[in-house]
């Protein structure tokens, strides 16, 4: 029997009292879906609407669809063996213009001739224009590179895509929104404790991972035990020391931005209402965090009072 395991070993008839859930889950590569689908897919498992992921923007859309376009060691002709030649060509995405009008992006060529130690390079082989008024884009190419014409007959495809779907990084991300709302501290790449207060968001969000295409999770419940205890103790000690990190470089960075410094603000301040969680769960045995604590405060003063300079600046 694992580590793991033994945390919700309970024997027959005992009586035990609860912390909370480990839930282990893998959200796949296939688990894109159309948006209106991820809708459905919240309601019925009931974790709230409020995790949707905003919907992208026609422009966003349009870069997200031309950045994909760019390829690296292309061959020539569809025939050619790439790893047998000594040619190949790169196609790059270089933005022209980017204004309240419009967005252009080139396409530039590389023709690679390792042999010859040559590189010709051929820009504007293809242009595309997005309208931020009509909201969708043209491609323009008179290219006669077989692999720039393909790429052009992607765009469109793509920028359908991005307008429409959500994509597995998109809900990885609000995977993540969904454990940092219930306070859940990482155990390992994958494994979350998340306290006993928040059972039913946490299988609302095992019955959202279960539904996604090639994607699964877990439930596993926590018994009060000591062998628990420390395991909840460690995973919040190293999300502590990352904040504390994290802080620490903000505080040393002469540029850092207004924004940035208000993320690391806000991200310290739902760590310490974090901490005062998990000390009422653990019953006040915080072996060796307070120390962690009072360092955050500290930081966090010092932050406020630097984000104050900045915006008198």
């Amino acid at each position: 029997m694992s580590k793991i395991e033994n945390l919700a070993a309970v024997g027959k008839g005992e009586a035990t009292n609860r912390l909370g859930d480990l839930i282990a889950f893998a959200v796949s590569e296939q688990a894109a879906l159309k948006r209106l689908e991820l809708r459905k897919l919240l309601i019925k498992s009931g974790v709230s609407e409020d995790f949707m992921p905003r919907q992208r923007s026609a422009a966003d859309a349009f870069r997200c669809a031309t950045t994909e376009l760019e390829r690296i060691g292309q061959s020539l002709t569809a025939e050619q063996n790439k790893k047998d030649s000594d040619e190949h060509l790169n196609i790059l995405v270089r933005d022209v213009v980017a204004d309240k009008e419009q967005i252009i992006r080139s396409l530039v060529v590389e023709k690679v001739d390792k042999k010859q130690g040559e590189l010709r390079y051929k820009p504007g082989e293809a242009i595309l224009k997005f309208s931020r008024e009509d909201e969708d884009f043209v491609a323009h190419s008179t290219s006669s590179e077989s692999a720039v014409v393909q790429v052009i007959g992607e765009a469109r495809k793509s920028f359908e895509y991005y307008l429409t779907y959500v994509t597995a990084r998109n809900v990885r991300e609000l995977v993540n929104q969904v454990l940092k709302s219930v306070n859940a501290v990482q155990i390992r790449p994958g494994l979350y404790f998340v306290p006993e207060a928040h059972e039913q968001t946490t299988q609302g969000l095992k019955k959202l991972i279960s539904a996604l295409d090639e994607s699964k999770a877990q439930i596993i419940p926590v018994v009060d035990m000591e062998d628990s205890r420390d395991m909840i103790r460690d995973g919040l000690r190293e999300r502590l020391e990352q904040a504390l990190r994290e802080m620490a470089k903000g505080l040393k960075n002469p540029d850092i931005s207004k924004g940035e410094l208000n993320k690391l603000l806000k991200s310290a301040k739902e760590n310490i209402k974090s901490f005062k969680e998990y000390e009422i769960l653990l019953s006040g045995e915080m072996e060796g965090l307070q120390t962690y604590l009072s360092s955050l405060k500290v930081q966090t003063q010092q932050l406020a009072e630097k984000a104050a300079i900045e915006g008198a600046a």
